[in-house]
């Protein structure tokens, strides 16, 4: 690209790496470069979901950590939060989100969620950081809890528990 002013995007080695791709043109000062792959990302998340959910994580890790330089790339994530949160949230690509980035979509306000689903979520995350927990949280002592209490804290105020049934918050989260 530097000495000719193309690149072949749609070959398997580029697409593959589409965003170390966009990382690099942004390193670079490749303006040009920087806009055209944000807008093929764009394009791609629209014409293939498979896509965007492979590397869903890795696009919101990225975009998080680079918060005002990908703006087009910013708002395709928030909206794919707001519009359609279960095709990112259900997929196991979820349990490697970075913390920054897992509280900026629980605080989003217009999250199409349901709250326990996001408590759920947020457990199921909490225990995949940390790999010594047991995924059955009936066998768990009281050091595993505090654990699991130290990785979701920061994520506890912005649950809105009054949103759900009294049910969901009696046997969803009293026991923890």
């Amino acid at each position: 690209y530097i000495y000719t002013g193309t690149i072949a995007i749609d070959t398997v080695n580029v697409k593959n790496n589409l965003i170390e791709l966009l990382l690099a043109a942004d390193e670079m000062n490749l303006y040009e470069l920087t806009e055209h792959l944000q807008q093929h990302i764009i394009d791609l998340s629209r014409l293939n979901d498979d896509w965007i959910i492979q590397n869903a994580v890795k696009l919101f890790n990225t975009i998080s950590h680079r918060k005002g330089v990908f703006p087009k790339l910013e708002e395709l994530c928030n909206n794919i939060m707001i519009q359609d949160p279960k095709l990112f949230i259900d997929s196991n690509e979820f349990l490697g989100l970075d913390s920054e980035v897992l509280l900026s979509i629980i605080q989003l306000d217009n999250l199409e969620m349901k709250e326990i689903i996001i408590w759920e979520n947020l457990i199921k995350w909490g225990i995949a950081k940390n790999p010594n927990l047991n995924s059955d949280k009936t066998t768990w002592s009281i050091n595993e809890y505090e654990i699991l209490k130290e990785a979701i804290s920061p994520f506890i105020q912005h649950i809105r528990f009054f949103q759900m049934t009294s049910q969901e918050y009696y046997y969803k989260v009293r026991p923890l």
